[in-house]
């Protein structure tokens, strides 16, 4: 699905690199560890496998905090902007 697909978009972007949002609020030591965190969703098998949902369950609980300091809004804002692309090119349908 195309839900399932952003969900791993996300993740491998993440994991690829640190979110900048995450490194300008507490470092880019956190942003390189939650980045690892999201490496080890994906490795899990991130939204496709019964263990890879359970590692993003346990993952999405360790982003949230009162602050919302460990929230990957850079990251956010790259999938968005790259599924804007798909539907711009109107392959969301296909």
């Amino acid at each position: 699905s195309w839900g399932d697909a952003t969900v791993e978009s996300h993740l491998a972007i993440l994991a690829g690199t640190p979110d900048t949002h995450i490194a300008r609020k507490l470092g880019g030591a956190e942003a390189a560890r939650i980045a690892g965190r999201a490496g080890e969703v994906v490795a899990a098998g991130g939204v496709r496998t019964r263990e890879g949902r359970t590692a993003l369950a346990a993952f999405d609980a360790e982003l949230r905090d009162a602050r919302n300091s460990r929230n990957p809004g850079a990251t956010a804002d790259l999938t968005c902007a790259a599924l804007f692309v798909v539907i711009l090119e109107d392959d969301w349908n296909s």
